[in-house]
């Protein structure tokens, strides 16, 4: 399939960041000022946060360049996103960026990932290299390809990663019935039937990936990642719909977060019950925000 948009060179870059905001920190404000001027538009998404302080200071920054869509409800991720995406696709944008509100780029890294894919007409999901905070692991293996890329059949995360705009209109908007986790998954597995998929090693993201914990077992130190019940049970849904929709090589994290539940996490009861009733919900193609009982 042909890329839709036409590649101009030397001409300012027509990117539209896209940023979900939930209670976010001052390290957003941070994250505008330093990102604005690589942008067309920021676009911040802001899924119904109780404390309107951040947001607040955003519209007092002298940056003119920065939209808010404000929820009166928490509609999800993946809705957040789309809301962003139709607002960039009605102003004509060439270009997406998706970041977490607990992401930030290396100083020049959105430059490089707009030069590469701007050279590559045939990539059109470029992601960055991911540097986790927590245990400042790479992503992403550190080899490279004489280009600089390293392709992938897989999944890109979407924080931090830049779309061409057209794909969008080809492939579809982010699955919303999601509402968070899996959504990157599911709209690479649909991309990469016509598009290929990349990660540039020279651009650099650093990502909080929320609580995390580590754990000595058999002799080897054991990293993994501390959910919330209501996390949990978003998990393991999702994965159901994504063994359901593209087979049971989907399902290797259901057993990781079950041997996690087991052995690692300290709310073991708890988290059983969320990961037990994803599974179920999952089955019975329950969908949509989660509403316990």
């Amino acid at each position: 399939m042909s890329i839709k948009n036409k590649i101009v060179l030397n001409t300012e870059p027509n990117i539209y960041l896209i940023i979900v905001t939930y209670n976010p920190n001052d390290s957003l404000l941070t994250n505008i000022s330093n990102m604005s001027v690589f942008v067309k538009e920021i676009v911040i998404v802001d899924n119904a946060s109780s404390n309107k302080k951040i947001l607040n200071k955003v519209r007092s920054l002298d940056s003119c360049n920065v939209t808010i869509i404000e929820n009166i409800e928490n509609l999800g991720l993946a809705t957040a996103l789309n809301q962003g995406i139709k607002y960039a696709l009605q102003n004509k944008s060439e270009y997406i960026i998706t970041l977490d509100q607990d992401s930030y780029f290396e100083q020049g890294s959105i430059n490089v990932l707009y030069d590469r894919i701007v050279n590559l007409p045939d990539v059109a999901l470029l992601g960055p290299d991911v540097i986790n905070l927590y245990t400042k692991k790479r992503k992403y293996p550190k080899f490279k390809f004489d280009d600089g890329l390293y392709y992938l059949q897989a999944c890109v995360m979407q924080s931090g990663a830049i779309y061409r705009s057209s794909v969008f209109e080809d492939t579809g908007l982010f699955e919303e019935k999601l509402f968070i986790y899996y959504i990157d998954d599911d709209f690479c597995k649909r991309l990469a039937t016509n598009y290929k998929i990349a990660i540039c090693n020279d651009a650099i993201l650093y990502h909080e990936e929320g609580e995390n914990g580590e754990k000595i077992y058999g002799g080897r130190k054991i990293f993994y990642r501390k959910y919330s019940s209501n996390a949990m049970y978003y998990i393991s849904r999702n994965c159901i719909y994504m063994i359901k929709k593209y087979g049971v090589s989907e399902s290797k994290r259901l057993f990781t977060e079950l041997r996690n539940i087991l052995l690692f996490q300290d709310n073991k009861i708890e988290l059983f019950k969320s990961y037990s009733s994803g599974i179920k919900d999952g089955i019975i193609g329950k969908f949509g925000e989660r509403h316990e009982m």
